[in-house]
């Protein structure tokens, strides 16, 4: 009966111990999860913002080619002409603005590595027996 006391006791301090590392291994694996997030909405963010500044350059640039098309042919009296000068500059300078500056380039690389290169077999060989001898 002793033995199979023993035995119990040393099960469930094994089983505390190991739960206790399931609980750290799960709270850093929900932190770790949490930074991929914040890296995947942060990419996803910046490209759409490249985005929008791209189909605003585009949009401001397809409406001012007719118009300067126009304006170049003669098409338009002198006087509207005039009148539409600071309206194309304007345009023109929003063209400017909203191209990004920056070559739109490839989100960054993002790779996962372990802090310690033996930690899996730390882990793996974590935790050993001692036997002491019995005292009389």
């Amino acid at each position: 009966m002793e033995i199979a006391a023993r035995d119990a006791a040393v099960a469930a301090t094994i089983d505390a111990q190991i739960d206790a590392l399931h609980a750290l291994l799960d709270t850093r694996r929900a932190e770790l999860h949490e930074q991929l997030r914040t890296i995947v909405a942060d990419e996803v963010r910046r490209i759409n913002e490249l985005g929008v500044a791209e189909r605003v350059a585009y949009t401001v640039l397809m409406t001012t080619i007719p118009l300067a098309r126009q304006l170049a042919d003669g098409q338009t009296a002198t006087h509207t002409t005039v009148c539409l000068e600071k309206a194309v500059c304007e345009r023109l300078d929003e063209l400017v603005r909203a191209v990004p500056t920056d070559p739109v380039s490839l989100p960054e690389q993002v790779t996962f590595e372990l802090a310690a290169p033996d930690l899996e077999q730390a882990i793996r060989h974590a935790g050993r027996f001692v036997r002491q001898p019995r005292r009389c």
